[in-house]
C-alpha cells in the first residue's frame, strides 16, 4: 500500500510478469495491469515505505543475477522506472526484498551471497551494511520504526532467524522447528516480537506459527 493505492506482482509465463495497480481513492475501485515500463521473467516481488508514498520497490525473483528496480510514484499512480542495480550487485535467485519506512534503504535477501545486503535507495551499486545469515537467505523484514531488521534463511539445520539493528549488531537468533518459509518473518508493531512460519519438514503441508520474543538493543 501507499496511500489510495494498492500494488500487486502478477505474471505466470516467462517474461509475462508486471506490476497492477488498486486505485481505493475510486468508487468502484479501479484496477489497471501493465503498469511498469519493463516485463519480468515472472511475477514481481513488491515492497513499500510505510512513511513514504513516493517511492515502490520491484524484485526480479527466479533469475541469477538478480536484479531490482526503485520506481517514483507519480500523479494518478504513474510509475516512473529511477533506477536498478549494476550487472551481479543484487546476487542470484533473489527470494524477497523490503524498504525501510522512510523509503531511503533497501534490502534483499537472495540465496547468494550468503547475507542480506542494504543499499540507498537512491543508488543501489555498492550495499551500505549485511546481516550474515549463513547459507540461503531467503526473508527479511524491517520493524515499523526502522531500528531493527529480521533475516531469515531456508535451511533444515542450524538457526533460521536472526535479529540485528540497522548497522549489523545482531540481537538475537532462532532454530525453528521445522523449516522457514519463505519471506515468512514479520515484525510485531512495537518491534518486541518477530512472527516466523515454518513448515513441518518434510511434511510440507503442516504450518507452525512461531512468536519469538526479541531483547532490547
Amino acid at each position: 500500500m501507499t496511500g489510495r493505492y494498492l500494488w500487486f506482482g502478477y505474471g505466470c509465463d516467462q517474461w509475462g510478469g508486471n506490476i497492477g495497480r488498486i486505485d481505493l481513492g475510486r468508487q468502484p475501485a479501479r484496477l489497471s495491469t501493465g503498469v511498469a515500463s519493463q516485463d519480468f521473467y515472472n511475477a514481481p516481488l513488491l515492497a513499500a515505505a510505510s512513511q513514504n508514498r513516493s517511492v515502490l520497490l520491484a524484485g526480479q525473483p527466479s533469475l541469477s543475477p538478480a536484479s531490482v528496480y526503485a520506481y517514483g510514484i507519480g500523479a494518478g499512480g504513474a510509475l516512473t522506472t529511477l533506477r536498478t542495480n549494476s550487472w551481479s550487485v543484487i546476487g542470484s535467485n533473489l527470494r524477497e526484498i523490503a524498504l525501510d519506512p522512510t523509503g531511503t534503504t533497501l534490502y534483499t535477501a537472495a540465496a547468494y551471497p550468503y547475507e542480506v545486503q542494504a543499499f540507498p535507495f537512491a543508488d543501489i551499486s555498492t550495499p551500505t551494511a549485511t546481516y550474515p545469515a549463513d547459507a540461503y537467505p531467503s526473508a527479511v523484514d524491517v520493524s515499523r520504526d526502522g531500528t531493527r531488521v529480521a533475516v531469515g534463511r531456508d535451511a533444515s539445520y542450524g538457526p533460521e532467524v536472526f535479529a540485528f539493528t540497522p548497522d549489523g549488531t545482531e540481537l538475537a537468533r532462532f532454530e525453528l522447528t521445522g523449516k522457514l518459509v519463505p519471506g515468512a518473518v514479520a515484525w510485531s508493531p512495537n518491534g518486541a516480537r518477530l512472527y516466523a512460519v515454518s513448515d513441518d519438514w518434510p511434511n510440507a503441508n503442516q504450518a507452525i506459527l512461531h512468536i519469538l520474543p526479541i531483547p532490547a538493543g
